[in-house]
Formats: C-alpha cells, structure tokens, sequence
C-alpha cells in the first residue's frame, strides 16, 4: 500500500480496505506508522471487489475511495490524493516498456499504443509512442500498480488522397475506396488533380506515375496487438 499527496509520498495516512457487501468491517488497515505502511493478510479473504479509501492528514486534510477488485496479480495499491481526488481518479505511477516493430520481418518506424486493463475492469490508455530505425525505443507509461497491460501496434495508414497535392517520398497515400492497398511515395512530387485508377502488388511491384509523383503498391496491416505485457516501474 502506498499513499501519496500531489504525487509525493505521504507520512501522515491511514488507508483502508472492507467487503463491498459490509463496508463497517475493514478487510485490513494500513497507517503510516505500522511496519512502514506494509501489512500482511489472507489475500483470499478479499478475492472480491472491495471499498478502498485513503485519508492523507496533511492540513488541509484530504481523502479519496475506490473500488478495486483484488486479483490473484495482485501484490499492491497505489492513491494519489489531489486536490479534487473523486472516486473516478487513477492513482498511476511512471514505468517504461521498449518498443520494436517490423513490417515483413525488417525494421520499421510504426506506432503503438498500451492500454492496460484496471483492476476494476476499466480500460484506460498508459501510454503511446513510436518506433525507431535503429534501436530500441523507449515508451514513457503511466500505469496502476494492478493492471494488466497490452500493447497495440498500428500499420501506417498513409493519408487520404487529395487532388494536387505535393507528396514527398516515403509519404503514403490512401484511396477514397479503400480496398487493402496503400500507394507509397518513391519519388516526390505532386498527386494528380483527379483521383487515379488505383493498382495492387503485381510482379515486381515497380513504381508508377502518380501525377508527378512516383510510387508503388504496398500492403496495409491490421493493429497486431500483444499483451499481457511487463512494463518496468521507475
């Protein structure tokens, strides 16, 4: 258990757990001056949603509740208290994951999202980034001490075709009609003023004009999503 006010942690707290279905009778109570806010007890008497509330007793005094379901995963809990705490805040602290993606087994810059999945059942959004080249990169989260977490990767979508409009290379452009194929820039220019009659992978897939512009058939890949994942807390 770990109770925190505007983000650091507190030194004057009580925090307390009880049975949804008898709310007068705590589960467990932890204070700032027991064991060092940790204290032990049959997890399996509270494999069940349960009333969570934190009092932070820094003047002005503060509190907020929530409503966890405590899981076998379970091994904490974390309360931010802030100005304005409600029982629809998330108490989240920072962590890190690395991120790597490739398209046909070659590296490649592409997006991801992690979305985690909270102990009450809620779904929320940790964090999001991009790929590199080259190496590793690294995802900035911000995640509950008891979700679950996955990672969702996004193909690039390209943008949708507009009549004249300058393109640079690597660019990639998608019909009105999308049907499967996106169309990437090899050398830049500008689209031509009406919608072309597009075309799929043939062969060796050489480039076409496009307007100005060349470019050539490529593939479009649905969100590949992994999880559960282990992100590091910092």
């Amino acid at each position: 258990m770990a109770v925190r006010r505007e983000g650091m942690p507190s030194t004057d707290y009580m925090a307390t757990l009880a049975s949804e279905f008898a709310p007068n009778m705590h589960l467990a109570i932890f204070t700032s001056q027991s064991r060092q806010g940790t204290q032990w007890f049959l997890r399996e008497a509270i494999y069940l949603p349960v009333i969570a509330q934190a009092y932070e007793y820094t003047e002005p005094r503060l509190g907020m509740t929530r409503w966890p379901t405590i899981g076998e995963g379970s091994d904490s809990l974390l309360f931010n208290i802030t100005e304005g705490s409600g029982e629809n805040q998330v108490s989240t602290v920072p962590a890190t994951v690395d991120l790597l993606a490739a398209v046909d087994s070659a590296r490649a810059v592409r997006q991801a999202v992690i979305v985690e999945r909270m102990d009450d059942g809620q779904w929320r959004v940790a964090g999001y980034g991009e790929s590199q080249q080259e190496t590793l990169a690294a995802l900035n989260l911000q995640v509950t001490t008891s979700g679950t977490l996955y990672a969702v990767g996004l193909d690039d979508y390209g943008i949708r075709f507009v009549p004249s409009l300058a393109v640079a290379a690597g660019q990639r452009i998608r019909p009105n009609r999308f049907a499967g194929w996106l169309y990437e820039i090899t050398e830049p220019g500008v689209l031509p003023a009406t919608e072309p009659q597009w075309w799929p992978i043939e062969g060796d897939n050489p480039s076409r004009q496009l307007g100005t512009a060349r470019a050539i058939a490529v593939r479009y890949y649905r969100p590949l999503a992994l999880g559960p994942i282990t992100a590091e807390m910092l």
